[in-house]
């Protein structure tokens, strides 16, 4: 016998958030006898929003016993295992329910889009892709899947597509705040300022709380040379999220841009202080010092000669020699998925980038990976250089690596730059034009660090080092330091492959939040 009319009341429970009642409704319903495979899905929701996920995945095996061919009771199991973090258990699980709802095109879209969660979570980006199109084809007029897809191009660094996905998403649903934030970015990373700004305020329209679209519109007012509104709005965010890393770093900055450098020396002084080694802490906290004629103390902090560390590769198992190493190198980048021309939010000028290639088909960047992991390793094990430095004092016990190659073109440079979501940075040099030489005397194609971008600088001339790349050597070095190329001319590309230590646990792990 099944409760269908009673069921109406404890849905409109579960939209109101009243899970208590809900789940004590349906427990009432199921114990009269009603054998209601509704019922019993309700349950596992109203138990799952509770935060019983374990207690959930319990009744969904048994709800799959009592109803092996049901598809929303193998949805079910999987929605409360992606709410676990058994990934692999839920993919199985809606991959189940996709092939049982095969004829029912609304459940099969509302598969799809779990699955496609779960994908991106266990970092398959193509299969999430694959999945939310599904999602979204299936079921026209959806927003979810649309939102979603824009999310992907995001991070994929596919702005013109993200903006369409977004748009088309808030022309279906115009009250989502979040999509407007993403679409702000997306706008933004084309150098939009304007039309990311409509975008973020509208978010914020939505949700007044939004810190997120808060803190983007400060940094499109900043990018944008409105220094005193940007400011502004950097310290609201601060106001609403005292935690909130990346506005006060970028407070930082603005407070440097302004000729303020007492101010942005005192958030920095703050930051420090509550969160060890932030490399945009760090880096503002730099220019600052040097400013503000406090020698001594930026000496001690940007000290190149015991933070940049040179490495040597030794000839990869399974090749001949370097050069067959650096080669096959360099072909593998040449010819990635990835490759675009100047994309926009990266430093380089004249030259190509690719995205994380750690999260494609390796190859031979299978190599070069372990090679820089014995790097940092090494890196790691240098006390005595660098006792007492925040390097030191905010190394991590577990990281993240990421990688890209930058292929530079004649002319071709990179703007100073620093990495502030990681802990330390370096670069690889797996080709280089015959004009990019140790002896050159203009120095063309080296690396340089130390100057910070001109808007930053006020016009001081910094200490700066700068070093000749060579075949087969890295360079590390703390990611707050600040760095450029010096251009060349040649009709030879210059090949490097550049990666980040992003701290996943230990004094660092704040860095990236």
């Amino acid at each position: 016998m099944q409760a269908g009319p009673e069921l109406r009341d404890v849905a409109q429970y579960l939209r109101d958030g009243r899970y208590e009642d809900a789940e004590r409704r349906l427990r009432q319903i199921l114990k009269d006898g009603h054998d209601d495979p509704v019922a019993a899905e309700m349950l596992v929701q109203a138990i799952r929003r509770q935060g019983r996920s374990s207690e959930a995945l319990d009744l969904c095996q048994t709800m799959i016993e009592s109803f092996p061919l049901r598809a929303s009771a193998w949805h079910e199991a999987g929605r409360t295992c992606n709410n676990l973090g058994k990934l692999e258990r839920a993919r199985q699980f809606l991959e189940k329910a996709a092939d049982l709802a095969a004829s029912d095109q609304q459940t099969s879209a509302a598969v799809a889009f779990d699955l496609g969660h779960v994908e991106q979570r266990m970092g398959d980006a193509g299969a999430a892709r694959r999945a939310f199109s599904r999602a979204a084809g299936l079921r026209p007029g959806w927003a979810p899947p649309l939102f979603r897809l824009g999310l992907l191009d995001i991070d994929a660094g596919e702005f013109i597509s993200a903006e369409k996905s977004l748009e088309q998403s808030l022309q279906l649903d115009e009250n989502n705040s979040e999509a407007w934030t993403a679409l702000g970015v997306a706008r933004h990373r084309q150098g939009n300022n304007a039309a990311a700004s409509e975008a973020y305020r509208s978010a914020l329209a939505l949700n007044p709380r939004n810190t997120e679209a808060m803190g983007n519109l400060a940094i499109s007012l900043h990018d944008d040379g409105q220094l005193g509104e940007a400011i502004a709005g950097y310290r609201q965010v601060l106001t609403l999220a005292p935690g909130d890393l990346r506005a006060a770093s970028h407070l930082a900055d603005a407070l440097l841009e302004a000729g303020d450098c007492q101010a942005a020396l005192t958030v920095t002084d703050d930051l420090l202080q509550r969160f060890p080694g932030h490399s945009g802490a760090l880096s503002s906290r730099g220019v600052a010092l040097h400013r503000l004629a406090m020698h001594k103390d930026y000496e001690a902090l940007v000290d190149m000669q015991a933070l940049i560390f040179p490495f040597d590769l030794s000839v990869p198992e399974g090749f001949a020699s370097l050069g067959e190493f650096n080669a096959a190198l360099a072909r593998h980048v040449q010819g990635h998925e990835t490759l675009r021309y100047e994309p926009s939010g990266h430093a380089t000028r004249g030259g190509h980038h690719t995205g994380d290639l750690l999260r494609f088909e390796k190859g031979p960047v299978a190599e070069l990976e372990r090679a820089v992991r014995q790097a940092v390793d090494a890196y790691m094990r240098r006390p005595a250089d660098l006792s007492g430095h925040p390097v030191q004092v905010s190394a991590p016990s577990q990281y993240k690596l990421s990688m890209w190659s930058v292929i530079m073109h004649s002319a071709g440079h990179q703007l100073p730059h620093v990495h502030p979501s990681a802990w330390l940075s370096g670069v690889y040099y797996a080709q280089l034009p015959g004009v990019v030489s140790e002896q050159g005397s203009d120095q063309a194609g080296w690396i340089e660090f130390g100057q910070p971008p001109e808007k930053l600088a006020g016009g001081s001339a910094f200490p700066v080092r700068r070093f000749a790349p060579r075949e087969g050597r890295m360079f590390l070095f703390p990611a707050f330091l600040y760095h450029q190329t010096v251009p060349f001319v040649s009709d030879e590309p210059r090949i490097s492959l550049a990666f980040d230590v992003t701290p996943l646990a230990g004094p660092g792990a704040t860095i990236a939040a």
